[in-house]
């Protein structure tokens, strides 16, 4: 059994991505409304689930290749977020 301190937050790290992911998917079709396209639930529902599955994919393997858990939770946040570009 694994010791319990503070800095093993794993899974707090991992539910905390897939939450920001998801709000990126829902900014992301937020942007879309705006730009003056209609509301469409199927466009809707798959740029979440894309979103959600690229940045857990993302999230996955910076941190099999050792990057801090909470720096590639917010630097991938950062770069896909609607507006950087």
């Amino acid at each position: 059994m694994p010791e319990k301190d503070p800095q093993n937050l794993s899974v707090f790290h991992t539910v905390l991505s897939l939450v920001l992911f998801g709000i990126s998917g829902v900014l992301r079709h937020a942007q879309k409304l705006i730009e003056g396209k209609p509301f469409n639930i199927g466009e809707f529902i798959f740029e979440v689930i894309s979103s959600l599955f690229v940045g857990s994919v993302f999230y996955l393997i910076l941190r099999g290749v050792g990057v801090a858990e909470l720096t590639s939770v917010w630097g991938l946040k950062l770069k896909h977020h609607p507006c950087s570009k």
